[in-house]
């Protein structure tokens, strides 16, 4: 679904890494310090950073080896609900990080709009028979013809 949403934006790649480890190891989890261990040994031109949301931000302290990767990390702001200096406040309570790693998040805070769409939204109407078949909101029309034609979601 997400090669048939991004087939005509050739900004986009898609890198399968994570899931070739999940393949070679079925019975081992996967953890973002391994992969973002791997996007840092390629050597890659420019600065690696991956984006987050603030949830994430707020639970980084709980990833596995987190002092590795965290000030990689963007965090996406919904510039209409979120701010940056509540994100900082609440990442300032949980005692985990210091002052200048509070100003390191800081520096790491994006607002960005945001489209009217939900993955909650979208598969509660691919459950209601009534909306099923209909162009859904948010979501790209030859996904939505993958779903159906491969019956997803609608258990």
């Amino acid at each position: 679904m997400l090669n048939i949403a991004l087939e005509h934006d050739p900004n986009c790649e898609i890198w399968r890494q994570e899931l070739i480890d999940a393949d070679l190891n079925p019975d081992q989890p996967s953890y973002w310090a391994d992969t973002w261990a791997i996007v840092n040994s390629m050597a890659l031109s420019g600065t690696n950073r991956f984006l987050i949301g603030a949830d994430q931000a707020l639970s980084m302290h709980k990833w596995r080896r987190f002092d590795e990767f965290w000030r990689d990390a963007i965090v996406m702001l919904r510039e209409r609900t979120d701010s940056a200096d509540q994100l900082i406040e609440q990442l300032d309570a949980l005692g985990v990080w210091n002052s200048i790693e509070l100003n390191h998040w800081r520096r790491c805070v994006v607002s960005v709009s945001t489209i009217d769409a939900s993955s909650t939204f979208i598969r509660n109407a691919l459950h209601d028979p009534a909306t099923r078949a209909n162009q859904i909101s948010g979501l790209d029309p030859k996904v939505h013809a993958y779903i159906l034609e491969h019956a997803l979601y609608l258990d």
